[in-house]
C-alpha cells in the first residue's frame, strides 16, 4: 500500500506520532530488561519516522510558519535522543533558515561532536 505524503496527511499524522512516541517512552521508563530493549527499538523507529516527516516538511516548506512545524518534528525527535546527529543537523538548518545564527552554530557544533564520538566508537570496536 502506497501512502501519498500530502501536507494534510502529514498534518493529521504528526499528533498521532507524538502521542504514540510519548506513550512508548512512558512504558519504557517502567519496563523490565527484555521489554525495555524492545521498547527502545520501537522508540528509535518512531524517532526516525519523525525525522522523515520533518524532512518532507523541510523540502516543501515555503514560509516561517511551516518552518516552525518542520523544526518541531526535529526537536521532538531530539527530546527522545539528543545524540541523533542527523536530526541535530536539520535542527541546525532550521535555526539557520530562521536567522537564529547563534542557535544554529550551537547545533552545528553538537553535530560535529556527536558524529566524531559516534565514528570513533565504531572504530574502537574493530
Amino acid at each position: 500500500m502506497i501512502i501519498k505524503l500530502t501536507k494534510s496527511f502529514i498534518k493529521n499524522t504528526i499528533p498521532h506520532y507524538k502521542q504514540l512516541l510519548y506513550k512508548k517512552f512512558n512504558h519504557f521508563e517502567i519496563a523490565k530488561n527484555k521489554q525495555k530493549s524492545l521498547l527502545e527499538y520501537e522508540i528509535k523507529s518512531l524517532i526516525e519516522d519523525l525525522h522523515i516527516l520533518g524532512l518532507v516538511y523541510y523540502k516543501t516548506s515555503k514560509n516561517n510558519h511551516e518552518l516552525e512545524k518542520v523544526h518541531g518534528c526535529f526537536l521532538d525527535a531530539l527530546e527522545q535522543d539528543s545524540n541523533y546527529y542527523i536530526v541535530r543537523l536539520y535542527s541546525a538548518h532550521c535555526f539557520h533558515d530562521k536567522k537564529e545564527y547563534s542557535k544554529a552554530l550551537t547545533d552545528y557544533l553538537k553535530v560535529d561532536s556527536v558524529n566524531m564520538y559516534y565514528q570513533s566508537s565504531i572504530l574502537l570496536k574493530f
